[in-house]
């Protein structure tokens, strides 16, 4: 109850529009995230935002959701925008929600990439653990670890690494650098906790500066945790 009482009180605190979303052939799933997207992808390239936090609802595409309401609850809005909007391809950058993964299993006609933007803890898994299969055409993620993971429930997963983080680094020239520094996000207590690998083992002798001979570089690690 509590939550349907919510969203209704972010319908009616969110911006109406009374005309119908661009038609194209290439939406974002999600505002969050799209204008990095538009810059690190897409460049001139024409698209459709649909937003899904309540900032923004199509007057015209709710009348149209009704249809699909008694079948697919409060998702026929979603469901209903994007077959409006007729995409070929749907990207978005929220990878830890699959929520829009069971939407586009209704919109057979239409491609789903996800796109990895950071970490993902205890909630990501435990959610993908529930799924069989999910409707992903195409998962871009950070590492090979993590592809290994997930891919019997998405079998089309591509390591790309940080696709922000490579658009950035495009550069044609570099000074030559004399030491690297690696920011770590290795947290002692929860993989002890979880008995991922003996962390004395693992761990020991390792100091804040050591020499990689292999690369006549200085590797300096920043231990967060």
């Amino acid at each position: 109850m509590f939550s349907k009482f919510k969203k209704i009180l972010i319908f009616l605190s969110s911006k109406k529009k009374w005309i119908f979303p661009k038609k194209n052939k290439l939406i974002i799933i999600d505002n969050v995230g799209s204008d990095k997207i538009k810059k690190c992808l897409l460049a001139d390239s024409s698209f459709t935002v649909m937003h899904t936090r309540g900032e923004v609802f199509y007057i015209p595409i709710i009348l149209i959701s009704i249809k699909y309401f008694f079948k697919y609850g409060f998702k026929s809005y979603h469901i209903a925008f994007i077959n409006y909007v007729n995409p070929k391809l749907a990207i978005s950058f929220i990878d830890n929600a699959f929520y829009y993964a069971n939407i586009m299993s209704a919109i057979p006609g239409c491609k789903y990439f996800m796109i990895m933007n950071g970490r993902r803890h205890d909630a990501f898994f435990d959610e993908i653990d529930n799924f069989k299969k999910l409707k992903i055409d195409k998962y871009f993620v950070f590492g090979e670890d993590f592809k290994n993971y997930v891919k019997e429930k998405i079998p089309n997963t591509i390591v790309s690494g940080s696709i922000i983080a490579n658009h950035y680094l495009r550069k044609k020239e570099f000074k030559r650098p004399k030491k690297i520094q690696y920011i770590s996000l290795f947290q002692s207590s929860y993989y002890e906790k979880k008995g991922y690998f003996d962390l004395k083992r693992e761990w020991q002798g390792l100091d804040n500066s050591f020499y990689m001979p292999t690369t006549e570089f200085t590797l300096k690690i920043l231990k967060k945790f």
